[in-house]
């Protein structure tokens, strides 16, 4: 009963935060309850209601009381349990330890949550797993890294035939090629996330993955292509209402629009992803498309319509983000180009200069190039000549800068090169094998089925001659039967002309009979005579 109670009070205590965003009761109910159960259920609550930062507060003593319930069980499924809601647990680690950058923790935890997926085989997590580390190094820069591991999420899911989990590895090395310009592997990938997605029949995955087919060729301008895909993937996300699906096509759509100078379709696609931004409550969502709705504007000179749409997603992104500084930066960079487009040279040197100094804060290279490239007309134009000397030397080395990316780049896709053939190379033996499989099977099956049917020939031409015979034999039958009924007439007629004759030699033996004298009579005539 008690047990009960509390469970009533965590429910309770869980609508009491979702109407009053505090999570003080479940705090006041951790403190008070001993039984451990109902503790782990508390953390797992605090751990999902409170704050990132507040992570290791609620994280770090659920693995503790984790490992001191697994000690307890003897029962193998209950450790199993156990082990799943200890990487769980791990989970909410390692998002402290991605917002608060520590690369050994955030690795170390990651790791050890990857051990246990792996020990209690659950490939859905051991592919997260690795997804997340190669995220981690993408986002680093660190890409043979980041391929590396994921072409070990992929081994595993081939291990485990974890069919799904093969074609989300695939989707992201795809992204991967596709990052680095590689189109030709990126959407050949793609293609076999389709055909993955297809044999699975799930169409959740096959949408996303044409989608992302779609994203390929938008890449390489092919935008024709890019809209029929869409288009297809649109059809299906709307046959499994599937709004965050829609809500990625429109704006994909808005971007390919945008890029063909369509204007008017990139305006109308947008405007339906911000619905359906706003109906799923992402405001992130709902400011990205805002701005990108400000670009189209700008770019068919409606600069009013164009500061607007700006305008109104910094008031939206105040009102619905308490930590939107990144997006009010990004927003403001918009307004800059605007201005600087409306020749408005002062308000557009003032948010730029704004902008500027954030982004450099945030070491954002290729975006604070075109920024200083901006500053450097908008100083130009202003007529601040020296400034629009050292922004444009600043655009020069950060140019340089990047073209020394990109070269490195070029070095790893020559590495993503030697490792997508050895892969395609273990592709083709693996499918050479089962090709090879299939057709002994097929053999295999042939020989079964030519053997069958001879069977069933021969006991159907058996039975043809069985049936043959029986039909000769009833007839043979029939006429023994026809003879023997006819010999048996014959019998009786032959025998009822005997009784005829016999009759007729009784009748007429009776008559002599009756007409010839007896010896009686012939005695007494005799003796009359001689006496005489």
């Amino acid at each position: 009963m008690k047990y009960k109670f509390q469970v009533v009070l965590i429910f309770i205590a869980w609508t009491t935060f979702a109407q009053n965003k505090t999570i003080d009761s479940l705090n006041t109910l951790l403190k008070s309850t001993k039984e451990d159960t109902t503790q782990l259920r508390l953390y797992f609550a605090l751990a999902n209601l409170c704050d990132i930062e507040d992570n290791l507060k609620y994280g770090e003593p659920a693995v503790a009381l984790i490992d001191k319930l697994i000690l307890k069980t003897s029962d193998e499924k209950e450790k199993r349990k156990l082990l799943k809601r200890k990487a769980d647990a791990i989970s909410f680690i390692i998002f402290y330890y991605q917002r608060n950058p520590d690369e050994n923790k955030f690795l170390e935890n990651t790791q050890k949550k990857l051990s246990l997926c792996e020990q209690i085989k659950d490939s859905a997590c051991i592919l997260y797993s690795y997804m997340n580390i190669a995220a981690h190094y993408r986002n680093q820069g660190n890409l043979p890294e980041a391929l590396e591991n994921y072409k070990k999420g992929l081994s595993a899911c081939i291990k485990l035939n974890y069919k799904e989990g093969i074609a989300r590895s695939n989707a992201e090395l795809a992204d991967m090629y596709l990052d680095q310009g590689d189109t030709v592997h990126a959407i050949e990938l793609y293609k076999k996330v389709v055909s993955i997605a297809e044999g699975m029949n799930n169409k959740t995955l096959l949408a996303r993955a044409i989608m992302q087919a779609g994203g390929v060729y938008n890449a390489i301008r092919n935008f024709t292509k890019a809209l029929e895909y869409y288009e297809k993937a649109r059809l299906m996300f709307e046959a499994t209402n599937d709004k965050l699906g829609l809500m990625e096509i429109y704006k994909n759509t808005g971007d390919t629009y945008n890029a063909k100078k369509d204007y008017e379709k990139a305006l109308l696609d947008y405007k339906k992803a911000v619905q359906l931004a706003e109906e799923m409550k992402k405001p992130v969502a709902v400011v990205n498309f805002m701005g990108r709705m400000a670009n189209v504007y700008a770019n068919m000179s409606d600069y009013k319509n164009a500061v607007e749409c700006i305008d109104q997603a910094i008031r939206y992104n105040k009102e619905h983000l308490e930590s939107g500084g990144n997006m009010q930066t990004w927003l403001k960079s918009k307004l800059a180009v605007i201005y600087y487009k409306k020749k408005e040279y002062k308000k557009a040197k003032q948010y730029s200069d704004m902008t500027l100094a954030t982004m450099k804060a945030a070491n954002a290279a290729d975006i604070d190039m075109e920024l200083e490239k901006l500053a450097a007309k908008i100083d130009s134009a202003c007529g601040n000549y020296k400034e629009a000397y050292l922004h444009y030397q600043q655009y020069i080395l950060l140019r340089d800068k990047l073209n020394s990316e990109e070269v490195r780049k070029a070095a790893t896709k020559e590495k993503y090169q030697s490792e997508y053939d050895k892969q395609k190379a273990i592709d083709k033996a693996e499918q050479d094998k089962k090709d090879l499989e299939t057709s002994q099977e097929k053999r295999r099956q042939k020989i079964i089925t030519f053997s069958v049917i001879s069977v069933l020939v021969l006991v159907a031409v058996f039975a043809l001659f069985m049936l043959r015979s029986l039909r000769i034999t009833r007839k043979q039958k029939e006429i023994i039967e026809i003879k023997e009924q006819e010999t048996l007439r014959q019998k009786h007629l032959v025998e009822e002309k005997n009784k005829e004759v016999m009759d007729s030699i009784r009748y007429a033996r009776r008559i002599q009979a009756s007409l010839m004298p007896t010896e009686k009579y012939l005695d007494k005539i005799f003796k009359v005579l001689t006496k005489k």
